[in-house]
C-alpha cells in the first residue's frame, strides 16, 4: 500500500523518498488511534454523545453496581456495551448476584451461585470459581460467621513493619518493647 501511494504521489511531482511517506503514514496511525478512542453513543433521545472509552477495571465496576447508583451516561453505555457482548449480560448478572451474596451473608445462596458461575462459558469467571473452590471451607466460613481475621492480620503486618525498620539495628528485647508499648 504503501509503495503505491508512494509511487502516485512521485508521479504527481513529490520529491521525497518512500521512507518519508512511510514516517508520514505511522504518524497518521497514530493520530488516528488517537481520535478512535473517543468514540460515539447514541442515547435514546437519539442524540450522539462523545465520551472518553472508560478502562476495563471501570467497566468491571460499572457492571456490579445497581442501574441507581449509576450517571445516565454510564448506564446508556451499559446498555450498548451489552447489546455488543452478550457474555457481559451473564457477567453482570452472576457478578451481581455475587456482591449480594457477599454483603447480605447468604451462605445458603453459595452452592447455587457456585454451580452458575462454573456453568457460564466464560473462561475468566469459571477460572474464579476453580480459585474459590480451592478454598471453599474458608468462603463459606467468611458468609456465614461475623467475626473476621482483620484485626489479627493488620498487627501481623505492623509487626513486620517494626521488624523491617529495625533490621540490623538492634536485637529482640528492642523489637519486644516497641510491640507492646507502642514505642
Amino acid at each position: 500500500m504503501r509503495w503505491q501511494l508512494w509511487r502516485e504521489i512521485k508521479e504527481q511531482g513529490y520529491p521525497g523518498t518512500n521512507r518519508m511517506v512511510i514516517r508520514y503514514i505511522a504518524r497518521l496511525r497514530v493520530v488516528g488511534d488517537e481520535l478512535s478512542q473517543t468514540p460515539a453513543i447514541n442515547s435514546a433521545n437519539g442524540k450522539s454523545t462523545v465520551f472518553k472509552t472508560p478502562s476495563t477495571r471501570r467497566v468491571a465496576w460499572w457492571l456490579l453496581q445497581s442501574p441507581e447508583d449509576l450517571k445516565p451516561e454510564q448506564r446508556e453505555f451499559l446498555e450498548q456495551f451489552i447489546n455488543l457482548c452478550p457474555e457481559a449480560h451473564k457477567i453482570q448478572e452472576l457478578g451481581r448476584k455475587f456482591r449480594a451474596m457477599i454483603r447480605e451473608r447468604l451462605e445458603s445462596n453459595f452452592d447455587d451461585w457456585m454451580k452458575a458461575g462454573q456453568e457460564s462459558g466464560i473462561k475468566e469467571l469459571e477460572n474464579f470459581v476453580k480459585g474459590i473452590k480451592q478454598d471453599r471451607a474458608a468462603v463459606k466460613a467468611a458468609l456465614k460467621f461475623e467475626w473476621s481475621q482483620g484485626q489479627v492480620e493488620g498487627q501481623v503486618n505492623r509487626l513486620k513493619m517494626l521488624k523491617r525498620q529495625m533490621y540490623g539495628r538492634a536485637k529482640f528485647d528492642l523489637l519486644r518493647a516497641r510491640v507492646l508499648h507502642r514505642v
